[in-house]
């Protein structure tokens, strides 16, 4: 029993969203603001933006519904906003809050008449005319952020990540970066976990860019907790930048990246599993007080589980998820079946073996 106490005490201790592992202070507020490249001009992607739109706060869910609903409206929203950007057209783009540099062209200018979208590529891009201090000192001062912006790919198949928006100095040193990995969507954040790259983990979207359709994309992230939602507020996916799961990444390096299932089970696994072992090995050992091994089924079986849950989805202010508690409480059960039976299938293999010798 004191095992299972010390084993669940370990588990949520390292479950648990930490502050100091959450905030984004260590943002460098020497970084440009850069669209459809990266500083070093080496890392282009070809399309188009539109509005471009960045709160120091996460909106709350009716904002998001309401900028999804009139995207053309996130004017509205501009008061929540630390800068607002308007592309169109083809000279430089003003911030219409007022604090931000300018988006002034770098490379060519691109040929585009009236208030029409330029596309971006390696031949003409946007960044900021100096560093974006305004916009990552207001990020810094409350640790959150939403970004929505409007994206249209050229091409589905572009590698880099291909820069699409950027707040960064060189392509291994970051604030963010809203990139295309293929036809997927990348987003990349600094944060104490990820470090100066943003890179492990990132959260990978796929099949966002596996056409050229216009996106409504709005990013969220506050309490360890990243979320992206893709042209609505239902389809959605997040990720958690906790002490475990980061950890997990580095112990697995490249195998788990591009798949949030994997990524999940693995996890959940490793959490679970010896959790169903100690379950398998009491119940075993008090076979014989009944009422005993039903509450500690329950008590250090789906109690843990649900507690699990409740700590992450407090801790990072997302929603509970069944889909979470299910995995959880399946990976825990199955192993405690698994190793029950084996156990049970054991003694009587050893059991029918002694037999045959008493009476050869």
């Amino acid at each position: 029993m004191a095992c299972l106490v010390l084993y669940m005490t370990l588990t949520f201790l390292f479950s648990i969203p930490l502050p100091r592992g959450s905030h984004l202070k260590s943002w460098d507020p020497n970084f440009s603001l850069i669209l459809g490249n990266e500083q070093t001009q080496d890392r282009p992607w070809q399309g188009t933006i539109s509005d471009l739109y960045i709160a120091n706060q996460v909106l709350a869910k009716s904002e998001l519904i309401q900028a999804f609903a009139s995207p053309d409206d996130l004017r509205l929203l501009r008061q929540k906003a630390v800068a607002f950007y308007s592309l169109s057209g083809q000279d430089s783009y003003p911030d219409q809050i007022g604090e931000s540099p300018r988006l002034v062209w770098q490379g060519d200018r691109p040929e585009c008449q009236g208030n029409c979208q330029p596309i971006l590529n390696s031949q003409h891009w946007l960044a900021t005319e100096r560093s974006a201090n305004w916009i990552t000192e207001k990020i810094r001062e409350t640790s959150q952020f939403t970004l929505i912006t409007t994206v249209s790919t050229s091409k589905v198949n572009q590698t880099g990540p291909a820069r699409i928006i950027s707040l960064s100095g060189s392509p291994y040193h970051r604030n963010f970066t809203l990139g295309q990995e293929g036809p997927n969507l990348a987003f990349r954040i600094r944060t104490p976990i990820t470090g100066e790259n943003g890179l492990r983990p990132e959260l990978i979207v796929p099949d966002i860019f596996s056409d050229t359709t216009p996106h409504l994309i709005a990013i969220t992230y506050a309490n360890s907790l990243l979320q992206v939602f893709i042209d609505s507020v239902e389809h959605s996916f997040y990720l958690e930048l906790i002490p475990g799961k980061s950890a997990l990444l580095n112990i697995f390096p490249g195998e788990i990246d591009d798949n949030l299932l994997i990524y999940a089970l693995v996890y959940y696994s490793l959490i679970f599993v010896p959790l169903g072992l100690i379950l398998s090995l009491m119940t075993m050992f008090y076979q014989g007080n009944v009422g005993f091994v039903i509450l500690w089924s329950f008590m250090g079986g789906l109690a843990p589980v649900l507690l699990l849950e409740v700590i992450l989805a407090t801790g990072t202010g997302r929603a509970i998820s069944l889909s979470n508690i299910l995995l959880g409480a399946a990976i825990m059960t199955f192993t405690l079946l698994l190793v029950s039976g084996g156990i049970r299938f054991w003694s009587w293999l050893t059991l029918s073996r002694g037999i045959r010798k008493a009476h050869p």
